[in-house]
């Protein structure tokens, strides 16, 4: 059990950002591990989906050699390379068959290109489309033209071996689709942490609670599930520890009035989410049982009462309330502790303060 005893703090104090820990990165990251964990995922399937459904291409492709050449076979790939990338090339293609596209297109989607053969005076002229049929075209067509580019600037002899068989599509990898989603999942994931930590705010630290809350005394509590939460079990509880946190909590609380007047507490609920949060219901029965199983000296136990901050009978709880104990989901958000703290100042400002956060 952790516990810190805080400075009251008005409410026109300015916070100091202290350094971000490696335990405040962890926390953060044992919270949201599973929006970064569900993008992925959703990214994958959304990946697999794109290659499924992907229009089929087809592939043609031409072989061109060189009789003769003043090239030498070290530098002849190279230079066929930079040949085939010309709009000298490119060009009478693009007008033979009559296409609604430019040079740089056709190359950069791979539309047409030239693979060059290790150590011998050949390249093949590849060409790429939607249809077999284009795709065949598209690799006479280029292997035509880059002969004739290539004969005019006495690169050498060249000639054209055969022509392009009808193309035959080209296998997808599903593997492609599967990386490129997990990426572009696991940047929005994060992103999305990001932009959810920036408007929420959450509370991860007894020092977040202490600057939104100015309490007299702080706890830590973990309440852990049992069984796990992996388990398909319909009804689960929760352990709480350390196991003396309510009994300590109580005791701060029984210090703060006396014998003569004891004081009267309410509980107040601040959760992470709307639904609810287990975790924190286990602690405040605990804490519950823990208040009637105790007494503050020969004085009786005043009713006990427990609000969340939305609830609209709060301000006649804070009434006649001098002690308020806030318990605390870790994660829950710093606009939420902001509101408690200006219901509570303008009640009653001298309320004795005691908070749980609950991980």
């Amino acid at each position: 059990m952790t516990n810190h005893a805080f400075p009251q703090t008005s409410s026109a104090a300015q916070p100091v950002m202290a350094p971000i820990s490696r335990q405040f990165v962890g926390r953060v990251i044992a919270r949201s591990w599973w929006i970064v964990a569900v993008a992925v995922v959703l990214g994958v399937v959304l990946g697999v989906i794109e290659v499924k459904r992907a229009a089929p291409v087809y592939q043609a492709d031409v072989l061109v050699v060189a009789s003769s050449t003043t090239v030498t076979t070290a530098n002849f790939g190279a230079l066929a390379t930079a040949t085939f990338q010309t709009d000298t090339v490119i060009d009478p293609v693009i007008r033979r068959l009559r296409l609604n596209t430019t040079t740089q297109r056709l190359l950069r989607r791979h539309e047409l290109s030239i693979q060059t053969l290790t150590n011998a005076p050949a390249v093949h002229v590849v060409g790429r489309a939607d249809s077999p049929d284009l795709a065949t075209r598209l690799a006479n067509e280029a292997a035509q033209s880059f002969v004739t580019v290539a004969t005019a600037n006495t690169l050498g002899k060249f000639s054209v071996f055969g022509s392009a068989a009808p193309g035959s599509r080209v296998p997808v990898s599903t593997s492609s689709g599967v990386r490129r989603g997990a990426a572009a999942g696991l940047l929005l994931g994060v992103l999305l942490v990001i932009l959810l930590f920036l408007w929420r705010k959450p509370i991860y630290s007894q020092d977040d609670v202490a600057v939104e809350l100015g309490v007299d005394a702080a706890f830590v509590a973990r309440a852990r599930p049992s069984p796990p939460r992996w388990l398909p079990v319909r009804r689960r509880s929760y352990d709480v520890f350390p196991r003396g946190t309510a009994l300590a909590v109580w005791r701060v609380v029984d210090a703060i009035g006396s014998d003569e007047r004891p004081s009267r507490s309410c509980v107040i609920l601040v959760e992470r989410r709307r639904g609810g949060d287990p975790a924190l219901l286990a602690v405040m029965e605990d804490v519950i049982t823990t208040y009637w199983a105790t007494s503050n000296g020969q004085q009786p136990r005043q009713p006990l009462e427990w609000k969340r901050p939305s609830d609209p009978d709060l301000p006649k709880l804070l009434t006649g309330a001098s002690v308020v104990v806030a318990l605390v989901s870790e994660g829950a958000s710093r606009r939420a502790l902001r509101q408690l703290d200006e219901e509570l100042r303008l009640f009653r400002d001298d309320k004795s303060r005691v908070a749980v956060l609950i991980r």
